[in-house]
């Protein structure tokens, strides 16, 4: 196995990120006028990290980034590691949670208002356990009071009524039930769904084994009580409509994620490169795919970025570093110190992916994407090859332990063939003309996709949402 430091790319050793969102964070932001009919957006975060390479945490930074630049008020809560705000002006408090104490930080990120937990600790003492996961389960379900997460309840509820929002967005279950049954200010309250596992039904109903007609029912009911339901894809979108049977508002992602203007970002001519690039693939993500594409192509060098599906499975890593023909990188800070490297992107995901911003991100830089038709992924390629036809997770469960522990995951991975991602891949490596045309219309569709995304209609669904809001409340207030 080749190592990262034998190639000419700059490796980064923490979260990454991207251009598109990433601002200095500063102590006295100089801030834009609040407009004259501003919104007051409470924005709750639930990947950890403040460079969190989670695509709904970097979607949620877009908007709240691009809300504020139109003078919308903005607080953000979150968890962030305590070596990310060491060398930024911030204040540090501690909160008990239970028996636990955690630190809280306090800073300003660009012109984001930031309240933050300290992440290792939220780690720790809300990790994936069975034992914390039944506990939690039970809280969730109003069944049995557990401190610990009470206690964080308590703690959103007050950031969240000091503040006085006129709008909260939040995109999991335990801020659902936290600001459902918080005595705060009325307010406009969104669900934003960017995974289907934050969803109480389904066959991915909140990581439960469950089967298609599931429904955590107290979970279920509390969806039907907040203002407004947004997916951020047709997937998601026909997600609710199978399985809960819930209508919501399809909003793509802000295109300030992709950038403050795409036609400035490199368009890359990278046949020359020798790259092949998979990023964070893991068993959910593709992993045997791209064990078995390696196998089958070992002339060609294949780029694996880890993230959070790899440095949680040493199984996966020990796999990757036996492969000759495999380059390991640490998560990356910058993704433009990545791409002018990579040849061909794949995204192998056997995940119902509510989106893929990384294709975007991809097609923008006229990279060619092979990727799976898992979720959101056939959108995200907005009709450019290569989308290949493969066998995804539906939800059924692994009842194999052994399997289990090495996947890093009970849900059942099922077995695809590495022929039509060879066959293409070969195409793409060698076929110069090919490449070419492939890399333009990436670059064509991806521009006019970004462009043609209204800015506006962020705004105008919140403020509707929030008319609708304030009748019901006057309408409830006169018949009281």
């Amino acid at each position: 196995m080749l190592t990262s430091v034998e190639m000419p790319i700059q490796v980064y050793h923490s979260h990454f990120k991207t251009k598109a969102v990433s601002f200095p964070p500063t102590i006295s932001p100089t801030l834009p006028p609040e407009s004259t009919d501003h919104l007051r957006i409470f924005l709750i975060q639930s990947a950890h990290g403040l460079y969190a390479s989670s695509g709904g945490y970097r979607a949620n930074i877009a908007l709240a980034r691009a809300m504020r630049s139109r003078g919308h008020v903005i607080k953000m809560l979150a968890s962030v590691y305590a070596n990310e705000v060491a060398t930024i002006p911030h204040t540090r408090t501690v909160e008990k949670f239970g028996h636990r104490v955690i630190p809280v930080y306090r800073f300003w990120y660009g012109q984001i208002d930031v309240v933050a937990l300290d992440a290792d600790e939220c780690r720790e003492a809300f990790n994936r356990s069975k034992e914390v996961t039944e506990m939690m389960e039970s809280w969730l379900e109003n069944e049995k009071d557990v401190p610990l997460l009470t206690a964080r309840q308590e703690f959103v509820a007050k950031e969240v009524a000091s503040f006085h929002p006129s709008h909260v967005i939040m995109n999991d279950y335990c801020s659902l039930k936290a600001i459902l049954e918080a005595r705060i200010p009325p307010c406009t309250k969104i669900f934003i769904v960017h995974d289907a596992e934050d969803l109480p039904f389904g066959p991915f109903a909140r990581g439960q084994p469950c089967f298609d007609g599931y429904t955590i029912k107290t979970s279920y009911r509390r969806l039907q009580h907040v203002d407004g339901l947004w997916a951020v894809s047709n997937a998601v979108a026909d997600y609710f409509a199978n399985y809960g049977k819930l209508t919501c508002r399809i909003l793509p992602n802000h295109p300030l994620i992709y950038g403050d203007d795409v036609h400035s970002l490199p368009f890359y001519q990278n046949f020359d490169k020798p790259y092949i690039c998979a990023i964070n693939p893991g068993y959910l993500k593709g992993f045997p795919i791209v064990k078995a594409i390696m196998e089958r192509m070992p002339e060609n060098q294949f780029l694996i970025v880890k993230s959070w599906n790899i440095l949680w499975n040493p199984f996966v890593l020990e796999e990757f570093e036996k492969m000759e023909n495999a380059i390991l990188m640490d998560p990356v800070s910058d993704m433009e110190s990545l791409w002018p490297q990579v040849k061909v992107l794949l995204v192998p995901s056997l995940w119902y992916e509510a989106f893929g911003l990384v294709v975007i991100e991809a097609l923008l830089r006229g990279i060619p994407v092979l990727s799976s038709n898992a979720g959101g992924l056939i959108e995200a390629h907005l009709g450019v090859p290569y989308v290949v036809p493969t066998n995804n997770i539906t939800g059924e469960r692994e009842t194999d332990q052994e399997l289990v522990k090495r996947q890093g995951t009970d849900y059942k991975i099922p077995q695809n063939s590495a022929d039509p991602w060879v066959r293409i891949l070969r195409s793409l490596m060698h076929d110069q003309e090919l490449y070419e045309r492939i890399r333009l219309q990436s670059r064509i569709a991806a521009v006019a996709y970004v462009k043609g995304l209204d800015s506006q209609m962020y705004e105008d669904y919140m403020k509707s949402l929030e008319q609708v809001q304030r009748a019901r409340v006057g309408k409830n207030h006169l018949v009281g």
